[in-house]
């Protein structure tokens, strides 16, 4: 193996996971994980792939921050005041696994893998209008912070921006081909912003402008 490559155990993004289904033969980038958990297909590095993937290889920095997209978006759910944002985040955490999983595949395996398709993007800029619909909408940036949900969700929206840089790259390079993915991130870091307002309104703190 070669140095600076990832050697040890990894959990695979794949769609079926915890199916009774070979995997050893699926050419996926692997996302690392320490220490291994009990019960997950978990496997190294040489297993799981055909070509070493460096730490640093732009696809696993992509898989990287959308994970931590999806996990400061579960901080905001645990935090959230208002009904529907805990449903709404729940299924957005959903479509960023298909991300994941769709990014981590080859193309010579993405057949067999659900990908994101215009339907998610439709679903999200319906979501964000309506609830635009229910809160006074600032002219300006705001100041983050107003509410604990909310300040979570803004942390989260600019997690959310990171990645959608990262997927913009990719796609740059060629190493994936769906725009979709792009879209969606972008369309989400809106719901994000409009999710700050709802959160701060049920807190029952005004949302202020970051310009005196």
């Amino acid at each position: 193996m070669m140095a600076g490559h990832n050697t040890f155990n990894a959990t695979l993004y794949w769609q079926n996971y915890g199916k009774q289904k070979s995997i050893f033969s699926a050419n996926l980038v692997i996302i690392p994980i320490c220490p291994p958990i009990k019960n997950t297909l978990a496997m190294t590095a040489t297993q799981a792939c055909s070509v070493n993937t460096a730490f640093h290889h732009p696809r696993i920095e992509t898989l990287g921050n959308l994970d931590e997209a999806s996990a400061a978006l579960g901080l905001a759910r645990a935090l959230c005041q208002a009904p529907q944002t805990g449903t709404l985040l729940v299924e957005v955490q959903r479509d960023l696994y298909t991300v994941m999983t769709e990014i981590a595949a080859t193309p010579e395996n993405l057949e067999h893998f659900k990908t994101l398709d215009r339907s998610r993007i439709e679903w999200l800029e319906s979501e964000s209008e309506a609830i635009s619909a229910s809160v006074p909408l600032p002219t300006e940036f705001i100041l983050p912070g107003y509410s604990l949900s909310g300040a979570a969700l803004d942390l989260a929206r600019t997690v959310v921006r990171r990645a959608e840089r990262r997927v913009s790259e990719l796609l740059d390079q060629g190493e994936i081909k769906n725009q979709t993915l792009l879209q969606y991130l972008n369309r989400l870091s809106s719901l994000c912003f409009a999710l700050v307002l709802l959160e701060n309104q049920f807190a029952g703190r005004k949302t202020t402008l970051a310009k005196k």
